[in-house]
């Protein structure tokens, strides 16, 4: 089921951006972002202590990525061209 909040993060984030050139669409943890400028995005990790202090930094490319951090510690990460 993972995979269906970014499928719908992305076909939502793609539609608006006929209306817009900056799109952020939040869907579940899953995030479509279309931006022209740096943006920090926060990690929210519960109780953990990285909590606020923690952000990846996203720059402006055609550029798209998954990254997904499951509650066990786990991460994957793939990244493609767009």
């Amino acid at each position: 089921m993972a995979a269906v909040a970014g499928a719908i993060a992305e076909a939502v984030g793609g539609d608006l951006l006929a209306f817009s050139p900056e799109v952020i669409v939040e869907n579940g943890g899953d995030i479509f972002l279309k931006t022209s400028k740096r943006r920090l995005v926060g990690v929210y990790a519960g109780q953990s202590p990285f909590t606020g202090k923690i952000a990846l930094e996203i720059t402006p490319r055609r550029l798209l990525w998954d990254l997904y951090i499951f509650g066990d510690g786990r991460t994957f990460f793939e990244s493609g061209q767009r």
